[in-house]
């Protein structure tokens, strides 16, 4: 019956498609947005934050990502690829960040060098595809092979691998949409032709797929195929490229999206919200309201139920399940590749509807997250923005290094930084202009003959101000997003007089009036102090101003409590040497906090407070301190973490096994193994002095019987029998024989006998 269903769902999703594009219907836009190359950032964080990675960019050295390009194309790569993800697998998709980030500080400053860039690469690809001589060209190891399997229908595919590739799809789409946007910002001949020889080998590769074969390949990460599809359909006319990117529609995703079915626990979630940002290209283009239906459930879920605070979402990748997040707040949280695409996604649906709710999450996201997640020293990158009491954003790997790192973050980071100017100003149909955020930055709107220039220290300042240039008075209304942060005391003043405003569709305030040259606009926004109540526990929450979110620095022995039996808000003082910096007053335990914007946070961070009243805290502070300080001591000595049933952690750790199952248990990744399974795994090490394996286990699966190996010697036979719905922690000496002057060792879980080897969700090594 499942299988009839998404059968069912296919047919009447295509045949919508097919009506739709038959008529030659398309959704008109209610939001347009002006070019990059018409904003232009001026003096602020964000002009630096763009400056600084300017400078990365020009260091990068193309023929390094170029590498496996060449190699796959049978050539002599003419420098070695980078260190990290590539030469890990998954060479070739930094090429693809690398032309977007490229293409998009070129039209954001103008600065030829850039351009210069992109048509060097383009020129080295159309050697590669010469070379190919089908139009195919990809960076990654035995691409030619895999795909030349692909395209003969066989297939093996799993969630981050297809035929022994790390997601090829992924990587492709990459390269897909940076020659996309250097087309787009060039309008290159040369661009354009790589591109669409590239385009028409990947249409006659699946052309002959069937459905269940396609459906197949989007069980490994495909990155955004059809949301690239649509842009190449964009630039061609050519349908077949926007039937396949219907074909390119993930079933077992949309399937329940399309029933307001939130289905998103346990899965990988930026495997996810590309394939969203191609469904609402897909509406765009034909007014299918199954498709809007989509978008807009998928964006509201993620934003309400399953993000952060900061605008982030997933926990050490993963989503959980929806409105639970008070279990979930690690320092693996907020992978940064999520809010980019989340942000691409919220942008189109402003487009589409725009509302100063959907401007309220970008500029949250924005502020507290993206800018967040470069260091601004360096201009290096995280992959996670940690909000676990005592994390640091240091945990894992820290900021990437400029050479060898090349994370999915560090792609899409090159991005982020080099679009500050994206997402300000929109103009509507009729003319109208939409000041989205409060940015320092100059507006070109040519077709008017307009410069408008904003002036604002936000969010130092609680006000911006706009200052219209123009030859001719015009007559058109000026749209302001009315922030939900704000008291109802906002006020906009016209050449120092106060004017007065209406609130129209979306909670713009809006003036209608004729301008004239030299017109000067005051938006006075206030902030104020508010908490906001992590998903699933009222009594954790996180402290904002405006839409900045707070944090403590925490200094030895402090754990992020605050004791209040009223409104917190009433105890939060704004300091006077700066405007964002706070002191709570008389209800931080056991002393009050000074806090700072998370985004200056660079310490041992309290993100979301426990919040107690003062006689609940005299009854659980016993058990919370005993808990507060295992947790502590673990993560003092802890000299490496497995976490089971996620790509990277696994992929690090070199695990392998067989007759395994990945699946969740409360919430937690687990895996475990079938009759005559096993797993194993390489852990870091002390070599001088003691060492303890620490595993977690699901204690209510029946019962389980396995062997622990370690270096291939026995150290114990494990029994978890019926234990409760819970896990158990069970901690191992390991002989000093086996670690003397060694880095890492071998650790091995082997089912015995007719037993199973237990859920386990992660493994660790200890030093004490």
């Amino acid at each position: 019956m499942k299988n009839f269903n998404l059968k069912f769902f296919y047919i009447l999703f295509f045949f919508c498609f097919i009506l739709q594009t038959s008529s030659g219907k398309s959704h008109a836009l209610k939001a347009i947005p002006f070019s990059l190359k018409d904003v232009k950032l001026t003096e602020g964080a964000f002009l630096k934050s763009e400056q600084l990675n300017e400078k990365w960019l020009k260091e990068i050295n193309p023929d390094a990502l170029l590498s496996g390009y060449r190699t796959e194309a049978g050539l002599t790569p003419k420098a070695p690829k980078y260190g990290g993800w590539e030469s890990s697998g998954l060479s070739g998709h930094s090429l693809g960040h690398y032309l977007s980030a490229l293409s998009l500080t070129y039209a954001s400053t103008g600065d030829t060098l850039y351009k210069n860039r992109i048509i060097y690469i383009a020129k080295e690809l159309a050697e590669c595809q010469k070379s190919n001589k089908n139009g195919f060209i990809a960076g990654f190891p035995n691409a030619n092979k895999v795909m030349n399997q692909i395209s003969k229908g066989e297939i093996q595919s799993t969630p981050f691998d297809i035929n022994g590739a790390w997601v090829p799809y992924y990587n492709l789409h990459k390269l897909f949409a940076g020659l996309i946007d250097a087309y787009n910002y060039t309008h290159n001949s040369e661009v354009k032709s790589v591109l669409l020889k590239f385009s028409n080998w990947f249409y006659d590769v699946h052309k002959n797929l069937s459905d269940i074969q396609i459906q197949t390949i989007l069980t490994c990460e495909p990155g955004g195929i059809n949301d690239a599809l649509m842009d190449i359909y964009d630039i061609t006319g050519d349908k077949k490229f926007l039937q396949l990117s219907f074909r390119f529609n993930h079933k077992a995703i949309l399937d329940p999206l399309s029933k307001n079915i939130d289905s998103l626990d346990g899965k990988h979630a930026n495997t996810q919200i590309p394939k969203i940002i191609g469904v609402a290209k897909q509406y765009l283009a034909t007014n299918n309201d199954t498709l809007w239906k989509i978008a807009n459930f998928f964006y509201n879920e993620v934003v309400h139920k399953h993000s952060y605070c900061i605008g982030g979402n997933s926990s050490y990748e993963y989503f959980g399940i929806p409105g639970q997040l008070q279990d979930r707040i690690t320092d693996g949280t907020c992978e940064t590749c999520n809010t980019y695409n989340m942000l691409k996604l919220n942008k189109l649906l402003f487009e589409i509807n725009p509302s100063s709710e959907l401007g309220d999450f970008y500029e949250l996201a924005l502020f507290n997250h993206i800018h967040a997640s470069q260091n601004p020293e360096t201009g290096m990158f995280l992959y996670f923005s940690p909000l676990k009491t005592g994390s640091q954003k240091t945990d894992h790997n820290g900021f990437s290094s400029k050479f060898n790192s090349f994370w999915c973050c560090v792609g899409t980071g090159w991005e982020s930084q080099s679009k500050y100017n994206d997402a300000i100003y929109f103009k509507t149909p009729k003319g109208d202009l939409i000041v989205n955020l409060f940015v320092p930055s100059k507006l070109n709107w040519k077709e008017k003959d307009l410069i408008v220039e904003q002036k604002t220290s936000f969010p130092e300042s609680d006000e911006t101000e706009l200052k219209l240039t123009m030859r001719t008075a015009k007559r058109m209304s000026l749209l302001f997003r009315m922030p939900s942060w704000t008291n109802q005391n906002s006020k906009i003043f016209v050449n120092g007089k106060m004017v007065k405003t209406t609130i129209g569709e979306g909670k713009f305030l809006s003036i209608n009036r004729l301008w004239k040259n030299n017109d000067v606009v005051r938006y006075v926004v206030p902030m104020q102090i508010t908490s906001k109540s992590i998903p699933g526990d009222e009594n954790q929450k996180a402290l904002m101003y405006g839409p900045i979110v707070l944090s403590a620095q925490l200094k030895n022995k402090e754990y992020g409590v605050l004791l209040c039996n009223d409104s917190i808000e009433k105890h939060i003082v704004q300091q006077s040497s700066h405007p964002l910096r706070f002191l709570t007053q008389n209800i931080g335990e056991p002393s009050d906090y000074q806090l700072l914007p998370y985004s200056e946070n660079f310490g041992k961070l309290a993100v979301y407070f426990k919040v107690f009243t003062k006689d609940n805290w005299a009854v659980v502070k016993g058990s919370f301190l005993l808990k507060n300080n295992i947790q502590e001591y673990l993560e003092k000595n802890t000299i490496d973490l497995l976490r089971l049933g996620e790509m990277q952690p696994e992929r690090d750790h070199n695990f392998r096994g067989e007759n395994l199952l990945v699946g969740e248990r409360m919430g937690k990744k687990i895996r475990e193994t079938k009759k005559d399974g096993w797993m194993e795994f390489n852990l870091n090490v002390n070599p001088e002095g003691s060492n303890h394996l620490r595993a977690s286990f699901y204690g209510n699966n029946g019962s389980r019987v396995f062997d622990i190996f370690i270096e291939n010697q026995l150290i114990t036979t494990e029994v978890i029998h019926w234990m409760g719905n819970t896990f158990i922690d069970k901690e191992y000496d390991i002989p000093q024989s086996l670690t003397n002057g060694k880095k890492s060792i071998t650790v091995k879980f082997v089912s015995k006998g007719d037993g199973l080897v237990a859920p386990v969700t992660e493994v660790r090594t200890l030093k004490y």
